[in-house]
């Protein structure tokens, strides 16, 4: 019998030899509605087994107790969630052939257990998908999920007229998603950039004044390479910029329910460049004190809203004298994608501040095509093993869009899976074969086809060197065919290697029979365009490739892939890879 997450603790009682998989509720404690639709998946009748929830008090959060026997079943909580984190554990229990009777004591490592989907930069699930991911993420046991809104993509009430025409996300669309996050005890929450990351409000032509750097401003990469990046963050010092953002958040808030408020304000490089209107002021008190003055000013803006604000912790993480500095009631988000990436440190400055914490390390499924499972496995258990080490409050599972998300949903189910394990118990689920087997038996329906989604991931190992953030193959779609810019110490050889993974992984996957069509088709189409990229990065990098072969491929391929996007999204940034590997077909036709 598996249980997943694994919980705490196990005791096994002997054999549940009762063929009754049928209820008859005679007690519940927990008076109002909250359990009505986790209890609507069992079945219920007067001859069933016993079942009763019982409310204690001296349990911790989400604490609960499961008891079940030949002849009852007991949920002990001491709140409504850990209730419903009880029936989850029964519920997956019962669908199993062979079960025990058994004892389960379980509590989760962090109160908050997040999921972040990107809505700025590629797939907006349809209402009927979105739906689907909540039953998974629930029953897995996450408890938070966020919307992230970087670019102009929901009905801003009162700003119609800068996005009317191209909204994608609605009122109506948000109030669905959060009526059925609320059934399965998930908080909505809303994450919104108020600082950083504005570059669609920042090209308009109403606020193209509010820029730190209206004209752009230089950034020297980890390559030393220097080149002009666009305007994306306000002046802070510009009590229009607050204004803004304030009547952004006026169009935003009412939507959401979640007394939580992401307020992002991540990546504000111009602070850092001496470009900007604020630079003598940064010359005076430091990059770090603007930063903070400015967060000051809109945590009290949360305030007003009902709120509390949370952030991503990048621009002072390292300063426990900035983070100090913040508002004492802010929660940091500390976010790293990279297995190097130093949690450790990082969680242990928050700590210091008195500051409440979340970790967020990422699916690593953006850039990549396949994702970049290795890295994924690492980076996500060094943010569990740190954040509990250090108290931290929550763990953000983020999923970013990045290079027109060319990663289909399949690449993100063994992340999100792993996530779940962790955040609610490090010990028990560090291995990620348990992830990969709960999968394999709930979702996938054949053993094998989590490992061989994780072992897709690791064709960025077969690179020359591990970069920053994605895996090199992807940056033919946003580097110009004549321009060898991110393949440094690249040969043919390392990306012929991908060549032949990617056809060794499609020979494998034919022999998959029980895993639904849908999974097997989106993994093929990655694998494809992997072995295509790869084919374009032997041409970059010195070697020989069938021009006409490779655009045969592409075609092919950009034939299939908006169809396969449109069955589960929106179609909103559907044409953003159409258009970015087009234009690869077009070089190569010249």
């Amino acid at each position: 019998m598996k249980i997943f997450p694994q919980p705490k603790n196990v005791e096994y009682l002997g054999a549940f030899v009762n063929p009754e998989r049928r209820f008859c509720l005679v007690k519940n404690d927990f008076e109002g509605n909250e359990l009505e639709f986790v209890l609507s998946k069992l079945t219920f009748n007067g001859h069933g087994i016993s079942f009763s929830i019982i409310k204690t008090e001296g349990y911790k959060k989400e604490q609960y107790t499961l008891e079940l026997e030949n002849t009852h079943v007991v949920i002990t909580a001491g709140d409504v969630r850990g209730a419903f984190d009880g029936i989850m554990t029964l519920l997956q229990i019962i669908e199993q052939k062979d079960i025990c009777c058994v004892k389960i004591e379980d509590y989760p490592d962090f109160e908050d257990r997040c999921l972040m989907l990107d809505y700025s930069r590629g797939r907006i699930p349809k209402v009927e998908d979105l739906k689907r991911t909540i039953d998974r993420i629930a029953a897995m046991k996450y408890n938070q999920i966020q919307m992230a809104f970087d670019s102009i993509v929901f009905e801003y009430k009162g700003l119609e007229k800068y996005y009317e025409g191209s909204t994608i996300v609605t009122a109506e669309y948000v109030a669905e998603i959060q009526e059925y996050c609320k059934k399965n005890m998930i908080a909505l929450v809303p994450n919104q950039n108020s600082f950083g990351h504005m570059h669609d409000w920042l090209k308009l032509d109403d606020f193209k004044d509010l820029a730190e750097c209206p004209d752009g401003f230089h950034w020297t990469d980890e390559y030393n390479h220097t080149s002009l990046w666009g305007s994306g963050t306000l002046d802070p010092y510009d009590p229009r910029s607050l204004e803004l953002v304030e009547r952004i958040y006026s169009g935003l808030l009412p939507n959401f329910d979640s007394s939580l408020m992401h307020v992002c304000c991540d990546e504000t490089f111009e602070l850092l460049t001496g470009e900007g209107k604020s630079k003598d002021i940064v010359e005076k008190i430091g990059a770090k004190k603007v930063y903070t003055d400015y967060m000051s000013k809109l945590n009290e803006l949360c305030k007003k809203f009902g709120r509390r604000m949370m952030f991503w912790a990048d621009m002072i993480i390292e300063s426990v004298e900035a983070l100090k500095d913040m508002p004492k009631d802010a929660i940091a988000v500390i976010w790293g994608y990279e297995m190097e990436y130093p949690f450790e440190k990082n969680c242990k400055n928050a700590h210091e501040s008195g500051l409440d914490f979340y970790v967020a390390p990422g699916t690593c499924s953006w850039g990549s095509i396949v994702g970049r499972s290795n890295n994924m496995k690492y980076n996500q258990l060094s943010a569990a093993e740190n954040g509990k080490k250090y108290g931290a409050k929550g763990y953000l599972l983020t999923d970013w869009g990045d290079c027109g998300h060319v990663q289909f949903p399949v690449i993100t189910y063994l992340p999100i899976a792993y996530g779940a394990g962790l955040s609610w118990g490090v010990d028990e689920n560090r291995e990620i074969e348990k992830a990969c087997g709960y999968l394999d038996e709930t979702l996938f329906f054949e053993k094998g086809f989590a490992e061989f989604l994780y072992d897709c991931g690791n064709a960025h190992c077969l690179e020359a060197y591990k970069r920053f953030n994605q895996a090199a193959v992807i940056t033919v779609f946003s580097v110009a065919l004549d321009n060898n810019y991110f393949m440094y110490d690249q040969t043919p050889e390392h990306f012929k290697n991908i060549i032949r993974l990617a056809d060794e992984q499609l020979s494998k996957l034919e022999k998959f029979k029980n895993c639904p069509e849908e999974h097997k088709e989106e993994i093929k189409l990655n694998l494809e365009i992997l072995r295509t990229a790869a084919k374009v990065c032997v041409i970059k990098t010195g070697g020989e490739m069938d021009h006409n072969e490779i655009i045969e491929e592409f075609e092919s391929e950009n034939a299939r892939f908006k169809p396969m996007w449109l069955e589960k999204n929106l179609p909103h940034f559907s044409d953003v890879y159409i258009s970015i590997s087009q234009k690869l077909i077009d070089a190569l036709k010249a």
